[in-house]
């Protein structure tokens, strides 16, 4: 007797387990399969097991819909639970037999995100090194300023907050800038990760060439403030050198027009308003304050309008940095009036998110 119900059991099992196909062809092509009190898969089949595009829904609520290959989640795909032990609502992202594998996204319940790469359903950190090289220029001999010290210093801040090792300096000479930036372009080669360099001081084009303005420099002046001045072409060539991964320049730099009320040699020679549009070198983010030819406000507050909004975005997890550019550009464009609309240029293959 025992054995016959063990037996029937088996039998009960199976059928269970089996489930029946309702709709279509459950063997090969498209179809619908119910277990009962279990779960209903809508989508298509190979060899009788789920393969392609497909939808399933369990009993209680959980759902996922993606690719399948083998019967089991496979490709592209999104998982929603109902009650996880651990408070996930949402996998979105990709699947490899049956595990999260690959670039995804997991949304917990109370909103926050964890976003990056999982192997075989678990979560891989990477520990990839990030230095910058911040520098704020406020005193110079001629046309002072009065936030990239402070913005600079804000910026220091925040980035050591994401993980950021940074190398801070101020007020510099040519002689100076030159240095720290040799000495910054140094450790980013030997870690071979992320490189960020932010400026902020007064900057200008001449020629078609943009330059970083030191502050012994006599900008109203000098004639030969060009030779003075530190090419941002030398930082791009210095940074794509170091032959890292990855490198994001940032440039709040187009304060004024220190010529406007002068007629010298010297202005006649520059575009009198902002910098020269630049491409970025291959693995470079590109970041200015303003669109080229146009100029940026020096803030009345703490800090610049465009480094403030800046602060704010980067520390928002779960964002690309061309999501956290594209919120500060609609930022800084809604709170100028229209005045000033920051522009980006990339030439990045990968992903970086400032905050995770």
């Amino acid at each position: 007797m025992k054995k016959m119900i063990f037996i029937c059991m088996l039998i009960l099992s199976h059928f269970v387990q089996a489930g029946e196909c309702e709709l279509g062809n459950c063997e090969n092509g498209y179809g619908v399969k119910v277990w009962k009190h279990r779960a209903v898969y809508d989508g298509y089949w190979k060899n009788g097991k789920k393969h392609g595009l497909g939808k399933e829904t369990w009993s209680d609520g959980a759902r996922y819909v993606g690719s399948y290959k083998n019967g089991q989640r496979h490709g592209q795909g999104s998982f929603t639970w109902t009650n996880h032990p651990q408070a996930y609502k949402k996998y979105k992202g990709n699947w490899k037999n049956g595990k999260r594998h690959g670039q995804g996204t997991l949304y917990e319940v109370d909103g926050t995100k964890q976003v990056g790469r999982w192997e075989n359903g678990k979560y891989i950190i990477y520990k990839e090194k990030r230095i910058a090289l911040v520098i704020g220029n406020s005193q110079y001999t001629s046309a002072p300023l009065r936030n990239p010290v402070n913005d600079a210093e804000a910026m220091k801040n925040a980035l050591r907050n994401l993980g950021f090792e940074v190398l801070f300096e101020s007020e510099l000479s040519k002689n100076k800038m030159i240095q720290v930036i040799k000495r910054f372009c140094e450790k980013v080669s030997a870690s071979g990760g992320v490189g960020l360099f932010y400026y902020a001081g007064h900057a200008m084009e001449v020629k078609g060439e943009n330059y970083l303005i030191p502050v012994d420099v006599n900008i109203q002046k000098d004639p030969y403030v060009e030779s003075k001045s530190v090419r941002l072409a030398r930082v791009m060539s210095e940074m794509k050198s170091a032959g890292n991964r990855m490198n994001i320049i940032i440039l709040d730099a187009c304060r004024n027009n220190p010529f406007s009320k002068t007629r010298s040699f010297f202005s006649s020679m520059t575009n009198s308003r902002g910098l020269a549009k630049i491409d970025a070198p291959y693995g470079t983010f590109m970041a200015f304050a303003t669109a080229p030819g146009s100029v940026a406000a020096d803030g009345k507050g703490q800090n610049g309008l465009y480094t403030g909004e800046l602060i704010k975005a980067i520390s928002v997890p779960g964002q690309k940095i061309e999501d956290v550019f594209k919120q500060v550009r609609r930022k800084v464009h809604e709170k100028s009036n229209g005045s000033q609309t920051p522009w980006e240029h990339s030439s990045i293959v990968g992903d970086f998110y400032f905050k995770r």
